[in-house]
């Protein structure tokens, strides 16, 4: 498993202890692989930030950006990533909630604290993606929550995710987000169109009605389609 994370940290020695900790933690934990990206204060992530990221260990108290302005500013485009504050004071918990911070650890670091941490916020990873997709788009990477999600269409080369909000259109194969996503409760109701069961109105003759949209059924997938929709309303 990859989990992505990021370290902002204005201290040298700080950075160095919180890498060579996640190396240790990765040596201890062989099926667990670790992409680590380094900022040195809280305006360079914040430049150019992408939805990319799992986790961010942000020190607080930084020169020019400190680490809860940062979080503000990058919670804005990133509601779903974790952020956990590395501080010297305690009082800063107190505020966290405004960008509800995933937890604190408190310097001195110790090894053991920081193992512990590390295994609570690879659980919640898990969690987060049974629930959301990140696609890649010409400049930006974006996460997408299943639920908001209406269905994805395959017009040759192209895909385009139809959501509640907007519609992202990236280069792919309905084979690489398939089998991912027939596990989160969607179906492909003809070869162009892969619908979120959730998403359902209702069903007329060979059209499905799904978040406003008209789709057609083809003919070999109805009797599976309208199985699975059934069992998906039975929960089963």
């Amino acid at each position: 498993m990859v989990i992505n994370i990021a370290i902002v940290e204005d201290s040298r020695e700080e950075m160095q202890k919180l890498t060579a900790f996640l190396n240790k933690y990765r040596q201890e934990n062989p099926d667990i692989e670790f992409v680590i990206s380094k900022f040195t204060d809280g305006d360079e992530i914040c430049e150019n930030f992408q939805c990319r990221y799992d986790v961010i260990l942000m020190d607080i108290e930084m020169q020019r950006v400190d680490g809860m302005k940062a979080a503000e500013y990058l919670r804005k485009f990133d509601e779903h990533v974790e952020i956990i504050f590395i501080t010297n004071c305690t009082q800063y918990a107190i505020v966290g909630y405004k960008v509800r911070a995933f937890n604190y650890i408190l310097k001195p670091i110790s090894y053991t604290v920081f193992a512990a941490e590390v295994k609570r916020f690879i659980g919640s990873v898990i969690k987060k993606r049974e629930e959301y997709i990140l696609i890649t788009l010409r400049n930006n990477t974006v996460r997408l929550a299943l639920n908001e999600i209406i269905y994805v269409e395959c017009i040759k080369h192209k895909i385009i995710f139809h959501t509640k909000n907007s519609d992202y259109e990236i280069f792919g194969t309905m084979r690489d987000y398939e089998s991912r996503l027939e596990k989160n409760n969607f179906f492909r109701c003809n070869s162009g169109y892969l619908i979120n069961l959730m998403m359902v109105n209702g069903v007329k003759d060979d059209m499905v009605s799904v978040g406003g949209y008209e789709l057609k059924i083809s003919r070999p997938r109805k009797k599976q389609f309208m199985e699975k929709l059934a069992g998906f309303y039975c929960g089963g």
